[in-house]
């Protein structure tokens, strides 16, 4: 993969990277990150999400103590990420608590600021 890598391409990798270690790894080994998107929302509405999708995703995972589970793995492991990327001015943080169109609509707005469209 890293030979693949075009240094002038783009390319989102999604949920990823889950600990700081990793997002070290890749920066060292594949390319720097230009940016890192954050979608906030609340707990319950995360919660209300996944197990609405559970109704017909037929995953396993989307069930209270799973999602319990996430939770913390965020708070313990992602949030560092996050904040890690923030001191750098590269955290991109959306509210993702209105419709997928209201979501879209803010991520392509700050995109461009990265110069990504």
């Amino acid at each position: 993969m890293i030979k693949l890598v075009d240094k002038n391409c783009h390319f989102l990798i999604d949920g990823y990277p889950r600990e700081l270690d990793q997002g070290l790894k890749f920066e060292k080994e594949v390319c720097p990150c230009l940016c890192v998107i954050n979608f906030d929302v609340s707990e319950e509405v995360m919660r209300k999400r996944l197990l609405k999708r559970a109704e017909t995703s037929n995953r396993v995972d989307d069930n209270e103590e799973t999602i319990v589970k996430r939770f913390r793995t965020f708070n313990e492991l992602t949030k560092p990420v996050i904040e890690y990327y923030k001191k750098q001015n590269k955290v991109i943080t959306i509210d993702a608590s209105g419709t997928v169109d209201d979501i879209f609509e803010k991520l392509t707005h700050e995109l461009q600021k990265f110069g990504i469209k």
